[in-house]
Order: C-alpha cells, then sequence, then structure tokens
C-alpha cells in the first residue's frame, strides 16, 4: 500500500484516486512533457521527473489490476490484439498490465484503453467530437482550431470535428521511447472504441497500421471518384496475414488543404479506419483533402 501511495504523490494526485482521475492527470502531464520537449526546453531534471511520473503510473494501475481481478486465459480475439501491439513497437505484457484493470468481462482489445479514449479530449473540452481526424507519424501543429474550422466549413455535415496529433517518430532512438509508446496507447484507445475516423500518416505507421488492416480498402472510392493513380501508386500495401494487396490509403502531401494550418510534416497519407462508423463524412473530408 505503501508504494501506491508514493505513486499518488508522484502523480500529484489524493490517495484513492479513480482511475478516471489517473488517467486525465496523467494525459495533462504527458502534454506538458511533450511541449518542453518540442520546444527544447526539456531538462535532465524534467527527463527523470518523467521517468518517474511514468513508472509511477504503470505501477498504480497495474497495482489496481491485481487488487481489482483474477487473470483471464487468453482468448484468439485477445491474441489478435496482442499481435497488432507488438507490431507497433510495444510489450503486449506490459500493455495488457496496463489496463487489465477495467471490467473483466470485457476483451483485452477494448480494454486497451476506453479509459484512456475518455480522458483525450476531457481535458481539454467538454464537447464531444461527431467525427474524429488523427495525425499519426512525425507531425506537428500547434493549434488545431483552424484546421477544424475549415473542415466544417468544407463538410458542413460535421459539427465538431476533432483534431488529434499523435507524434510518433521514425527513428525509434531511445530518447523518443516514451512519447512513442504513450501516443500508440492512446492511439489504441481510440481504434478500440471505433472514435477514428480519417487518419492522416506518415509513410512509417500508414505501412504499420495498413497491414495490420486497421484501414479500409479506398480501391473502389479511388476508381469512382477517378483519382490520378499518382496519388494512390505508393498506397498499396500487402496484408501480413492473407497476403492479399490492398489500396489503403492516398497520398495528399501537396494537398492546398494543409498550406495555411502550420503543419509540420512532410509526408502525408491519408486513409479512413477500417471501422470508422462515418464512412459518408470521411469520404467528403478526403474528397475536401483532394481539391
Amino acid at each position: 500500500m505503501s508504494e501506491a501511495k508514493n505513486n499518488y504523490e508522484i502523480l500529484g494526485l489524493k490517495q484513492g484516486a479513480t482511475r478516471e482521475e489517473i488517467e486525465k492527470k496523467y494525459d495533462i502531464l504527458l502534454k506538458a512533457y511533450r511541449a518542453k520537449k518540442i520546444s527544447g526546453e526539456l531538462s535532465e531534471e524534467d527527463e527523470k521527473e518523467w521517468n518517474a511520473i511514468t513508472e509511477a503510473y504503470r505501477e498504480l494501475v497495474e497495482y489496481k489490476s491485481k487488487s481489482a481481478m483474477k487473470p483471464e486465459p487468453i482468448s484468439p480475439f485477445h491474441e489478435k490484439v496482442n499481435k497488432l501491439i507488438r507490431k507497433m513497437g510495444m510489450d503486449d505484457k506490459k500493455v495488457n498490465n496496463f489496463f487489465h484493470y477495467h471490467s473483466k468481462h470485457i476483451l483485452i482489445g477494448i480494454i486497451v484503453l476506453i479509459v484512456l479514449a475518455v480522458s483525450i479530449r476531457s481535458c481539454v473540452t467538454a464537447v464531444q467530437p461527431d467525427f474524429n481526424i488523427v495525425f499519426i507519424g512525425e507531425f506537428f501543429m500547434n493549434d488545431t482550431e483552424a484546421m477544424a474550422e475549415k473542415i466544417k466549413t468544407g463538410v458542413p455535415d460535421i459539427k465538431e470535428p476533432g483534431i488529434q496529433i499523435m507524434t510518433i517518430s521514425k527513428s525509434g532512438d531511445a530518447e523518443n521511447a516514451q512519447m512513442d509508446y504513450a501516443a500508440r496507447m492512446k492511439i489504441m484507445a481510440m481504434m478500440g472504441t471505433a472514435e477514428i475516423d480519417v487518419m492522416i500518416l506518415d509513410k512509417t505507421q500508414f505501412e504499420i497500421y495498413g497491414k495490420q488492416e486497421a484501414l479500409m480498402d479506398l480501391q473502389s472510392f479511388v476508381e469512382e471518384a477517378q483519382i490520378s493513380d499518382e496519388l494512390t501508386k505508393d498506397c498499396w500495401l500487402e496484408v501480413e496475414e492473407t497476403k492479399e494487396v490492398h489500396l489503403y490509403g492516398i497520398d495528399v502531401s501537396e494537398s492546398e488543404f494543409f498550406k495555411d494550418l502550420n503543419l509540420f510534416g512532410e509526408e502525408k497519407i491519408a486513409a479512413i479506419a477500417a471501422n470508422t462508423q462515418n464512412y459518408d463524412k470521411a469520404v467528403k473530408v478526403i474528397e475536401l483533402l483532394l481539391e
């Protein structure tokens, strides 16, 4: 109990804080750490503090997990989720321990962070988005409001777009490992609850998610919209399990839509999440990016 108490203190939480409070606090601390990292203001002391925060978070969640439930056998579906987690460079055992404290009747793929999915926007606004666009890869955009306004103007059916920037380095070096790990967990949370509609990815992340069938095949849409082969020639991927080849994206790197948004990131491949609940809106957003 004393170890758990220390972890509460490290996170700046009161003893016995709820899981929602823990996730919300971690999200705030992650954003602060990322801001310092990007601005170059991160000191050695800040790095040590972040390592302590991450370890406290992991141990506290694991502590709650052990206190709340007994382990269950891994089902085939769980193993498929674990495979995707491993493919994205994460330790599936750590991720499962991280989130296993949620309801014991919910599958690991949903566990993976339903709690985090709720917290993603709760610290920013009480208004829930009706459509979500997520940038995944080496991207940075300081202000997403301008893009949200352009989306609402270009696609009136979307009333409250959510824009998430999930920065993941291509290098995979130790310096960025914790930030990348946290970003991937957030992505898994949103994917598990079908909260992602359109994804803008760099080439590296596009290949990871496409090969794991996390993206929708766009061949029919591309043919109907008569989209240039030049924009799709590098967006065909072979699925690892079936060896089938699908068209999962459209290159929008040169899209005029992004010109005045102060978006940093050279490669931009637009894709639709495989489990989106807003396909018609997603298509309209893709069309907007192609104008």
